[in-house]
């Protein structure tokens, strides 16, 4: 439920069928747990009290005005479509998912950091394929050179972790979108 309305609001789902959102939803799901359970055998382990101040931490910078208006509008149309009060919200359901999150967020961090930065050819060729940038400074032309390709790494390296996970669906509704989402993650 979490999830499917994370994935309703996001503006690039707008339009999509209940199906397509449902695939999308087991999408994230899968690819969310598997890199759950990856990270966590890498060591990214938190604890609740840490979800807890993480979310204290959130919850201050939404409430201050600390987000563009777009992601505030997105966090409200979710909580209204899960049906409960934002202090609800706040105080069961924001933990229990950064529990989640967190390691995964760690484990996407600590690659982030190790990946190597571009080197002149890269930041060159990048720049050439994005002249739009031109105006930056190099160092800010590196950054997103990095991040654009670590960008990719990231999806390579989660489609690999999938592979390797032994996943079996046993409810009967997902059962039925199963093989879609599993060609759409290329794992059929």
């Amino acid at each position: 439920m979490i999830q499917f309305q994370k994935t309703k609001n996001t503006p690039e789902n707008q339009g999509k069928t209940t199906r397509e959102l449902k695939v999308e939803t087991l999408k994230e799901l899968l690819k969310g747990k598997a890199v759950f359970v990856e990270a966590w055998e890498k060591g990214f382990k938190v604890s609740g009290e840490e979800a807890r101040a993480y979310v204290q931490e959130l919850k201050k910078e939404l409430q201050s005005g600390g987000l563009p208006s777009e992601e505030e509008q997105f966090f409200s149309n979710f909580i209204r479509g899960l049906e409960i009060s934002e202090e609800e919200y706040w105080g069961k359901i924001a933990p229990e998912e950064y529990l989640i999150l967190l390691p995964q967020i760690h484990l996407k961090e600590s690659l982030f950091n190790s990946f190597p930065a571009p080197s002149s050819q890269e930041i060159d060729d990048f720049l050439a394929e994005h002249p739009e940038l031109g105006e930056l400074t190099k160092e800010e032309i590196a950054s997103r050179a990095k991040e654009t390709k670590f960008s990719s790494f990231w999806e390579d390296y989660c489609r690999e972790i999938l592979k390797k996970a032994k996943i079996e669906i046993l409810s009967p509704d997902l059962k039925e979108i199963q093989d879609e989402a599993f060609r759409d993650l290329g794992l059929l």
